[in-house]
C-alpha cells in the first residue's frame, strides 16, 4: 500500500482525524503528532527558582523577635540544615553591643561560639579556651567554620570582657556537614521545593566570605521586598565592633541611612555597639545605606548601598 502525500497542511488534517483513506495511519500514532502540537508549559529556571526561594525566605531573615530584652541568635543557619564546609556563621546580638574583650563595658560583650558541647556549668567561671568553645574577642560578627562531615551542634555564648558568661545565649542548632564545599550550589527544583529551597538557602547563605576588610549586611540583598517592620542585621570583615565611647583602635559601629526618592527617611546610628536594629518604613522603594564609622563619624570602610522595596506584608 503506497501513502500518497499531498498538501502539507492537508497531511496535518488528514493525521490529526486519524483514519482517513488516503494515510490510514494507526489512532496512536495519530495521537501522538497532536500531543506533539499541544504547547508544554515552560518550566521555571533555575534564576528564577533561586529567587522565589530567597524571596519566600525574607520573613524568617528579617522577622522581629521581641520575646527578650536581651538575645543572641545564629543568623543565617537554622536547626536542621545541610552544609557544606568550610562555611560562614553569622553572630547576632540584640538588646546589647560588641566590644572586644579586656575592656569592661556594662552593656556590651563578645560572642563565642560552642562546638558539639553543652553550656559550661558553672555561670561564674570563665569560658574555658578550646577547640569546643571559641572565643571571638577582637568584636567580630561572623566567622568561617570548616568541621569534619557528619552531625553536629552549634550554640552562641554572649559573655563580657574577662570572659564570664552574661547569661545570654542562642538556641542550640542540630546540622549536617556534607563534605567539601563545590560548586555550583544545590539546585532548586519545582518538584521538591520546599526541601531544595531550605538546601539551597543553607548553600547561599553561609557562603564564605572575602577576607578583604568590608561591611555587609547579613540578611538582605539588592532588590529585596521587605516586610514595613524589619530587622537589618549587619556585620564587618577585618575589624571589630565596639560602642562610640569606648574609642578602641581598630573597631567602629554601624550608621543606617534610609533614602526615599533622594530624601532622608530615616538614620538610625548604633552608638552601643549594635549589630541589629529595626527598620520600620512607609510603603514604597529606598535606597539603604550602611556605613561603619569611628568614634568621631569618620568612615573607615567603603559604605554599602542597595535598594530595596517596603510593602505592608506581614512581617
Amino acid at each position: 500500500m503506497q501513502l500518497r502525500l499531498k498538501s502539507p497542511l492537508r497531511w496535518l488534517s488528514h493525521g490529526l482525524m486519524g483514519w482517513q483513506a488516503s494515510f490510514c495511519l494507526p489512532r496512536w500514532l495519530a495521537l501522538l503528532g497532536c500531543m506533539a502540537l499541544i504547547p508544554v508549559a515552560a518550566q521555571p529556571s533555575t534564576q528564577a527558582l533561586n529567587q522565589r526561594c530567597w524571596a519566600d525566605s525574607s520573613v524568617w531573615r528579617t522577622r522581629p523577635d521581641l520575646r527578650e530584652p536581651m538575645s543572641v541568635r545564629i543568623g543565617n543557619l537554622r536547626n536542621g540544615d545541610t552544609v557544606p564546609s568550610p562555611f560562614w556563621i553569622d553572630f547576632g546580638v540584640r538588646g546589647m553591643g560588641i566590644i572586644p574583650a579586656g575592656t569592661a563595658h556594662a552593656a556590651a560583650g563578645h560572642h563565642h561560639v560552642l562546638l558539639d558541647t553543652p553550656l559550661p556549668m558553672s555561670h561564674v567561671d570563665k569560658i574555658p579556651f578550646s577547640n569546643n568553645y571559641r572565643h571571638f574577642g577582637k568584636g567580630q560578627t561572623g566567622t568561617l567554620l570548616e568541621l569534619p562531615p557528619g552531625r553536629h551542634t552549634l550554640r552562641l555564648l554572649f559573655a563580657d570582657h574577662e570572659h564570664r558568661p552574661y547569661f545570654v545565649y542562642s538556641s542550640e542548632i542540630s546540622f549536617t556537614v556534607e563534605g567539601a564545599r563545590t560548586d555550583p550550589a544545590p539546585v532548586v527544583s519545582s518538584s521538591d521545593y520546599a526541601q531544595t529551597c531550605q538546601r539551597w538557602l543553607a548553600h547561599e547563605m553561609t557562603r564564605p566570605r572575602t577576607t578583604e576588610p568590608h561591611i555587609y549586611l547579613r540578611n538582605v540583598r539588592a532588590n529585596d521586598v521587605l516586610p514595613a517592620l524589619s530587622v537589618i542585621a549587619l556585620g564587618v570583615v577585618g575589624l571589630g565592633v565596639a560602642p562610640s565611647d569606648a574609642n578602641l583602635a581598630r573597631t567602629g559601629h554601624f550608621e543606617l541611612i534610609a533614602s526615599k526618592a533622594g530624601e532622608v527617611a530615616q538614620v538610625q546610628r548604633l552608638v552601643k555597639g549594635n549589630t541589629e536594629t529595626l527598620l520600620e518604613l512607609t510603603p514604597g522603594d529606598y535606597q539603604l545605606q550602611v556605613n561603619f564609622v569611628d568614634a568621631n563619624g569618620k568612615k573607615l570602610l567603603t559604605p554599602v548601598n542597595l535598594p530595596v522595596r517596603v510593602t505592608n506584608q506581614p512581617g
